[in-house]
């Protein structure tokens, strides 16, 4: 089994699985959150590990998530990343999409669905998009046009989303901000490949 090491700290790297003959490819995987991870990066920035019953509300198995960045390059290579480690680790395929793209479409459910908010008609959709899809974790960036990433979570956790969420920024004073409303995780960007490897969990 494969070793990663992200901020400092060991994490088990899962291993694709055989496919039903035995050959190449693998079988499904069920796909959580590591909050192990979650609560051992917390620790690190002198936080309590997230509560029992906090984790109790949180999903078991994610099956779509959005990415809110504006920077257009950095969202793009963020969602072909998490796309091929999720198809790669799960043996389900994985599809990014613009939010634009999916309007009122419901989401597919035969596979893992990436969805990225890059501009300001996407970004100011995300609160009503997530809390109206099945959207297991949501990572967002801190200064976008139309709403900030703390409106993003704050509009979430007062409608009771219970999905993970997870702040990203440049700048250090916004992560106090961030944890001011309720996400899981607040941390300076970029996300690196590590970071999402240790954060998914397969089963």
């Amino acid at each position: 089994m494969t070793t990663v090491r992200s901020v400092g700290m060991s994490f088990a790297a899962p291993e694709k699985t055989q496919g039903v003959n035995g050959g190449g490819g693998s079988s499904r995987r069920i796909l959580t959150v590591n909050a192990d991870f979650i609560n051992e990066l917390r620790g690190r920035q002198n936080l309590p590990p997230l509560p029992p019953e906090t984790l109790e509300l949180r999903p078991k198995e994610i099956k779509n998530l959005i990415f809110a960045e504006d920077d257009p390059d950095q969202a793009e290579i963020t969602g072909s990343l998490v796309s091929y480690l999720i198809t790669e680790l799960s043996g389900r395929e994985a599809m990014v999409q613009n939010l634009r793209e999916i309007g009122n479409k419901p989401l597919p459910t035969d596979r893992f669905n990436i969805i990225l908010a890059i501009t300001q008609s996407e970004i100011v959709k995300v609160p009503e998009f997530v809390l109206s899809n099945d959207i297991g974790l949501t990572v967002t960036d801190f200064n976008m046009p139309g709403l900030t990433g703390e409106q993003v979570a704050t509009s979430l956790r007062g409608q009771n989303y219970n999905g993970f969420c997870i702040g990203m920024t440049g700048v250090s004073s916004n992560i106090k901000q961030f944890y001011r409303a309720n996400v899981d995780l607040a941390l300076m960007k970029p996300l690196s490949r590590d970071f999402w490897l240790n954060l998914f969990k397969f089963s």
